[in-house]
């Protein structure tokens, strides 16, 4: 052995490194383990060996610690520690280091090993559970299976509930549970598949997040056991209210802003499945913020120091564990279900009515009193895991209920959860003095509001957030500006409108010196015509009621520092005072968010000032700043059609100078420029908004502007642009003086023709809805026979191009049905007589729809389908000059009512059915629609689809009316053949018929068509025979009703 030991050095220089070990003969002595183990970490570190010298190091490594009797277990497990550093094929050894009988595994389970034995194997199993990614393809690759993974995650989650001994280190012994924590993040993260054992684990981190805080009532880790109250899955919305809300849509990250020095915004996002609200600056990222000498990072290296001295320090062993505990929790509630996660709130956050620190624990501790930046930035961003994308089941929450029972209601506990939540949330806003800490928790505070059911838990208990946010949003740091502009924006963006919000944005506001008289002046003349006379002021009649009704003639403080960060001084834009570019965006979409919740009430008396604002930020250097403004001029845009106070004069004129004052300027400007494509294309949405009572008002020039600008844009080289333009012009259509005007009409429909056979799918979708709305247009005209139609060339061009379309993408086609729909209405005589091909292509129009209408996924298609042919089944032209067409699409609908197993499908097709005038249009196929409507009623009233449930009532009714309609035009010659089905399904159609007259209103046009039918079965229609006597005593007994 001696001799081994002293020649080492000479034949490791005469042989691979490999072949030495494998001509070392077992047990080795300690001496010799220890300098054969040196020797292969300084090769290690000097060489890049290849993937077979590591295997085999490996593998004789693995040999030493089953042979060398115990001797030198611990030099053998940090050579082995080393070993798995590299990116070895560790695949064959895996089984005998972490399989049953694992080395490994078999180290860190004996009580017979020490604590450093333990801690080098635990480094030794971070190593091999560590995930390498492939650069080049992006892939992760983990050399252990999901049963070695499993079995790795269960021997090390032991650990976590294994209390220290007396005698041992506690320096060793947190280094242990650090590193455990280390292995099941690694494991977790990267395996889906493997078992969280979420109870044991929350419970650990449950502890070890507040491991040696003050106020720490935990003793030992126990194991949390889900509540068994939560419900699995809700889908609960709120109910539909009028105006527009704000667009949901899927954050993404956008680039830097390239003209300013600041650091772009990068948050993590708020929750983009249930936000009403969108953050202009989805790019805030907290971990990457310094503030004086602390840095706040959610890694472990955070509180790790340059000096190995002090990164022993007992201290900071102990929040390295609570950091390490809750970046761990962090990774189990983003990798598990949020309906499973639910279970375990209760276990994290508060559910008493307390707010006694000492009393909350749980999650809520971590953020008060945790004491080292990093620690309180993790314990943040945990909960903001815990809120994303959970409003579905914090919807549950009810604190309106008045508490009389025994207990406490699982809805009641929720809410004074959040309750509790909103208070702690507040308290860390007003005392949190680290900026990258402060960020997390204004996030954490969006998400929170964006998760709340604020109709059930009411709008004060969002005060105090308010006031506190208020303070930061002029503060010193454009990052705590900008994310409590977003707390802002969520707070106005809550739906229903809060009141509490809206008292608390008048207060404490300074005078404006504008007065409200001065809404009659455009914000482009010149100063001399600025100041109104006082003939002027006294000849506002309805001002003072005006100014009553809006309860405010003050600039409230939210406007005013939004005005102000986009550079706005008492009546003036200075460049010098503009904010940074991050915080001007988020200012921008608070004014977007507040004109589409509080124009009327808080926007209103300063549209003239805005104007300004927003023509100034149109014209900004920045495309970010020139893009939110054009969506900015979109929702007040939307606003203005929808507010309350179009009917008074001065007000009505200052929107419409509003846009007077943008069209001839800055907007035009941004759209005719060649540059800001998105913002281009925002600026074409925004011409959209306008409205036709605005339109109608504007100078003959800027009509004819708006028109040539949309036109021109349909042409643009960019999709994106050629879309939007698309849009707008399909907006404008409906309007009067639009449709009205034959050649606009044309241009429009060229432009569409063009647009719709486009190879961009973007693009082709907005074109069909475009194409759609021309046909509603043109069907609007058919009221008016003074108005010149389109050429019987262009109608066929339309027609064809729907038919298209109709084959395309389920988006493209559910535009494609409405179409088709509206073409065939508008077939008439002249039409079909000046056109050869015009017959083929309504037949194959109509055949389209059938099939839409009877197969496909897309529910949307097949209702629009339906929709469709009930319009086509009332025009008689069609039943005069195409045969007996209409056969097949009553046999399709037929068969759809009973096959179709969602009910809005069947819903439209019941009321398709109804839409023949007389019995002479439904042909041989009146029998069969019969058939099909009671058996439909039948189907209908032993339903059990409860995800269906909430439109059987409204099937229900379509499908009475339909039969009702059935009945007014039955003739005496029909009655034998009905008798039938009525045989067999009366009894429950007239159970329904019953149900539905006694809850509709006697004024509705439901319970007239029944009593039309009831009249006609009782009165008018008589019989010849015993069958058709037979049929008609049934028909009178189904419509004879019991008022009782």
């Amino acid at each position: 052995m001696c001799a081994d030991r002293l020649n080492f050095d000479s034949q490791l220089q005469n042989a691979s490194i490999s072949n030495y070990l494998l001509q070392s003969t077992f047990p080795l002595d300690l001496p010799s383990t220890a300098k054969i183990c040196k020797q292969i970490c300084l090769y290690l570190k000097s060489n890049k060996p290849s993937n077979t010298e590591n295997v085999e190091i490996l593998q004789w490594i693995i040999q030493a610690l089953r042979r060398n009797n115990g001797i030198g277990t611990l030099e053998l497990l940090h050579a082995l520690q080393n070993v798995l550093k590299n990116k070895c094929d560790q695949v064959q050894c895996c089984d005998e280091l972490v399989g049953k009988q694992g080395l490994l595994l078999n180290i860190i389970n004996s009580e017979l090993n020490f604590d450093a034995i333990k801690l080098v194997a635990l480094k030794c199993l971070q190593n091999l559970t560590y995930c390498h990614e492939n650069f080049q393809t992006k892939e992760k690759n983990m050399s252990l299976s999901d049963d070695h993974l499993n079995q790795t995650a269960k021997s090390v989650l032991c650990y976590l509930y294994k209390k220290r001994h007396g005698h041992e280190d506690e320096a060793t012994y947190c280094e242990i549970i650090i590193c455990v924590c280390k292995i099941l993040i690694q494991i977790y993260s990267n395996n889906n598949d493997v078992d969280r054992n979420l109870g044991e684990t929350i419970g650990a981190c449950r502890y070890w997040m507040l491991y040696s805080l003050k106020d720490n009532k935990l003793e030992s880790p126990k194991r949390v056991t889900p509540s068994q109250q939560t419900v699995a899955e809700m889908n609960t919305t709120l109910p539909k209210k009028g105006g527009k809300r704000m667009k949901l849509r899927r954050h993404r990250n956008i680039k830097p802003v390239s003209n300013r020095s600041e650091e772009s915004i990068d948050n993590t996002p708020i929750d983009d499945r249930i936000a009403g609200y969108t953050a202009a600056n989805i790019c805030i990222d907290s971990t990457k913020l310094a503030i004086g000498n602390s840095t706040a990072m959610t890694s472990d290296s955070d509180v790790s120091d340059s000096d190995n001295a002090k990164g022993k320090n007992l201290a900071s062993l102990q929040a390295k564990i609570r950091l390490a505990a809750l970046n761990l929790l962090s990774i189990i509630i983003k990798t598990t279900e949020k309906h499973v996660i639910f279970g375990y709130w209760w276990a994290l956050l508060p559910d008493g009515k307390t707010t006694d620190a000492c009393d909350i624990g749980g999650l809520a501790l971590a953020m008060l009193w945790e004491p080292t930046v990093a620690g309180r930035s993790a314990a943040f961003t945990v909960l903001l895991s815990l809120l994303s994308a959970s409003r579905a089941y914090l919807l549950q929450a009810d604190t309106s209920k008045h508490l009389t029972l025994s207990f406490t209601p699982f809805s009641v506990a929720l809410g004074i959860s959040l309750e509790n939540l909103h208070r702690l949330l507040s308290t860390q806003l007003a005392k949190e003095k680290c900026i990258p800490v402060l960020v997390t928790v204004l996030k954490c505070t969006a998400a929170c509001i964006q998760a709340s059911p604020y109709h059930k838990l009411g709008g004060a208990i969002l005060m105090p957030i308010v006031t506190n946010v208020r303070q930061l949003l002029e503060h010193n740091d454009w990052t705590v500006q900008v994310a409590s502009l977003i707390v802002m924006g969520c707070i106005i963006s809550v739906n229903p409108p809060l009141e509490p919000v809206l008292d608390c944005l008048k207060e404490g506001v300074e005078d404006f010196p504008v007065s409200v008289s001065k809404l009659k002046v455009s914000d482009e003349v010149s100063d001399e015509d600025t100041h109104s006379t006082d003939d002027e002021e006294s000849s506002v009649v309805p001002r003072d009621d005006f100014k009553c009704r809006i309860g405010v003639d003050k600039m409230n403080w939210l406007l005013k520092i939004c005005l102000k960060n986009l550079g706005w001084t008492s009546d003036k834009i200075e460049e010098i005072n503009k904010a940074t570019v991050p915080t001007r965006l988020e200012s921008l979409q608070v004014l977007s968010a507040m004109a589409l919740q509080y124009f009327d009430t808080l926007l209103v008396p300063f549209v003239h000032i805005l104007t300004r604002v927003l023509s100034s930020a149109l014209e900004d250097n920045s495309t970010e700043i020139c893009l939110h403004a054009a969506k900015c001029v979109g929702a007040i845009g939307d606003a203005m059609q929808k507010s309350e106070f179009l009917c008074i004069e001065s007000t009505f004129d200052t929107y419409v100078k509003f846009w007077n004052s943008l069209l001839c300027g800055s907007l035009t400007k941004l759209l005719q420029s060649e540059f800001h494509s998105p913002a281009r294309a925002a600026a074409c949405d925004s011409l959209g908004a306008i409205g036709e009572k605005m339109f109608v008002q504007l100078e003959d020039r800027l009509k004819i502007l708006t028109t040539t600008l949309l036109l021109g844009c349909s042409g643009d080289s960019e999709a994106l642009i050629r879309a939007a333009a698309v849009r707008a012009l399909a907006v404008c259509i409906i309007y009067q003086q639009w449709r009205e005007d034959p050649s606009l009409v044309s241009d429009c429909v060229e432009t569409v023709l063009r647009i719709s056979a486009e190879p961009t799918l973007a693009v082709r979708i907005k074109a069909t809805w475009a194409l759609a709305n021309i046909t509603d247009a043109l069907l609007l005209n058919m009221d008016n026979p003074e108005i010149e139609s389109i050429d019987d060339h262009m109608f066929c061009k339309l027609l064809e191009a729907s038919i298209t379309a109709s084959n395309e993408n389920d988006k493209v086609k559910m535009n494609a049905m409405r179409a088709i729909g509206n073409m065939v209405v508008l077939i008439s005589d002249s039409h079909l007589k000046s056109s050869r091909n015009l017959p083929s292509l309504a037949l194959s129009a109509v055949k389209r729809l059938e099939q839409c209408a009877v197969r496909g996924n897309n529910m949307k298609v097949r209702w629009n389908a339906c929709h469709a042919l009930g319009k086509i089944l009332k025009n008689i032209t069609l039943y005069n000059n195409l045969g007996k067409w209409q056969e097949s699409v009553l046999e399709s609908l037929c068969e759809l009512l009973g096959t179709c197993r969602n009910l809005k499908v069947c819903i439209h097709a019941a009321s398709a059915l109804c839409s023949p005038m007389n019995r002479r249009y439904y042909g041989d196929s009146y029998i069969a629609v019969w058939t099909s409507i009671l058996k439909a009623l039948n189907s209908v009233y032993h339903t059990e689809d409860f995800t269906e449930y909430k439109h059987k009532n409204n099937l229900i009714d379509q499908l009475c009316v339909t039969l009702s309609h059935l009945a007014c035009s039955i003739t005496s010659e029909d009655l034998a053949d009905v008798l039938n089905p009525l045989c067999f399904y009366w009894e429950i159609a007239a159970k329904l018929l019953q149900e539905v007259i006694q809850r509709t209103e006697p004024q509705s046009e439901t319970c007239s068509k029944l009593l039309n039918a009831a009249k006609y079965v009782t009165t008018e229609l008589s019989s010849s025979n015993d069958k058709q006597t037979q049929s008609l005593n049934i028909l009178q007994n189904m419509f004879i009703w019991d008022y009782c």
